[in-house]
């Protein structure tokens, strides 16, 4: 015996809703598992390029407990097993075309799967709700933009009316020839914009953490001086889409980096959860991230190891090989999944305050601990005090 301690717990009286709050898009890459950096599949579990059916849902299963969905549901949505993942209120969103590994749409098969697809899920609204069309990735100047467009009309030739979103991570690039930046260039040809973490910098709250005004202007990081004179600052517009019915989302992945909330394994943990926090702030109904498992299975001395990318801070790997551990074919979080996960619940605090009470009532919450996606609270204790009396006041409105 090394030692004894009394433990006491307070557990609220209230429930979280099953139904996720925050919308979620997290790539789990099935040749990111086996040698996307040239390792070898595991002929156990993988077939060529493709998931065996038992790693595919254990993974899917895995992530739906962190409150994440995938880019992709484990089954073919054609399959009736997709269907109990279809009705899942876990499930927040998914990929019906698409997902960056999946982008073909110009084949005859792939626009009749495209039509089947879409003639599924209109038997189900809810199911309908769910789909986003992705293949298109981070856009750039004026080639990556009419890449948009060309996917947007390729699709409303295939669907027709049929109602349909493409999702679009992007970085609101000011295009010099055009005169304009992305967002209004594409503002006809897309109903899911996904803009980058730093695209929402308001341009009243220099980059002055580092005092570099060469590297950080003052009218921010992410659009130059033309670019703010023509349009001002993005949240106005950000509101002006969601106004017309459009999806907002927005993404991070290998950028923004420091002064910015990220899931790099360098930063403490508290960054990681703000930025749900933030997203909450800057009223984003979803979270796109490219890769939670880019690593190669590989051997060395007769052990099984996971390599993954150098000099990126983690980005792209929030989950480590259970086999590894002798865990089976199951993922293994990291603290960065833990903290993410909390990051998600507590977006989820919120948004049911804010069901009770307003939105205005639950940012107050909010702006104890960020003013803007560059200023936030650094010290996890005060997060933890802030969602504690959240808690009790959720507690309080439910009897």
């Amino acid at each position: 015996e090394v030692k004894r301690a009394t433990l006491r717990m307070y557990v609220w009286d209230f429930a979280l809703d099953e139904e996720t709050a925050c919308n979620t898009l997290f790539s789990t890459w099935s040749y990111g598992l086996a040698g996307y950096y040239g390792g070898v599949y595991d002929k156990k579990y993988y077939s060529g390029d493709v998931w065996t059916p038992i790693y595919a849902e254990n993974f899917y299963d895995f992530m739906l407990k962190y409150r994440i969905s995938g880019y992709s549901l484990p089954y073919d949505i054609l399959d009736s097993r997709a269907d109990k993942y279809l009705d899942d209120p876990r499930v927040t969103a998914f990929c019906s075309k698409g997902g960056m590994q999946d982008s073909d749409l110009t084949s005859d098969s792939e626009k009749t799967r495209l039509r089947a697809i879409y003639d599924k899920l209109e038997t189900n609204p809810a199911w309908a709700e769910k789909a986003y069309i992705y293949t298109v990735d981070e856009p750039w100047g004026v080639d990556g933009s009419n890449m948009v467009i060309n996917q947007w009309n390729t699709v409303k030739n295939i669907l027709g009316e049929t109602p349909f979103k493409t999702i679009v991570p992007y970085g609101n690039g000011f295009m010099t020839g055009m005169n304009m930046d992305q967002l209004e260039y594409l503002w006809d040809y897309c109903n899911a914009f996904c803009p980058c973490e730093s695209v929402l910098t308001p341009s009243a709250s220099p980059l002055d953490q580092r005092n570099d005004r060469e590297r950080f202007p003052v009218w921010g990081e992410y659009m130059d001086r033309r670019q703010f004179e023509k349009y001002g600052d993005y949240q106005p517009r950000y509101e002006k889409l969601r106004e017309r019915g459009d999806s907002m989302w927005w993404y991070v992945c290998v950028s923004p980096q420091y002064p910015y909330a990220n899931f790099f394994n360098y930063y403490q943990g508290e960054w990681s959860r703000v930025v749900l926090w933030l997203q909450y702030l800057v009223h984003s109904d979803g979270l796109l991230y490219w890769s939670t498992n880019l690593w190669q299975v590989g051997e060395h001395d007769n052990r099984r190891i996971t390599l993954t990318r150098t000099n990126t801070g983690g980005d792209g790997t929030l989950i480590y090989d259970g086999m590894m551990w002798n865990e089976g074919v199951v993922p293994v979080p990291t603290s960065r999944l833990e903290a993410i996960r909390d990051g998600i619940e507590d977006f989820q605090y919120l948004s049911q305050y804010e069901r009770l009470f307003g939105r205005d009532e639950a940012l107050s919450y909010v702006t104890r601990l960020a003013t803007d996606v560059t200023h936030f609270e650094q010290d996890y204790r005060l997060m933890e005090r802030v969602r504690m009396e959240l808690g009790f006041a959720l507690e309080d409105a439910s009897h």
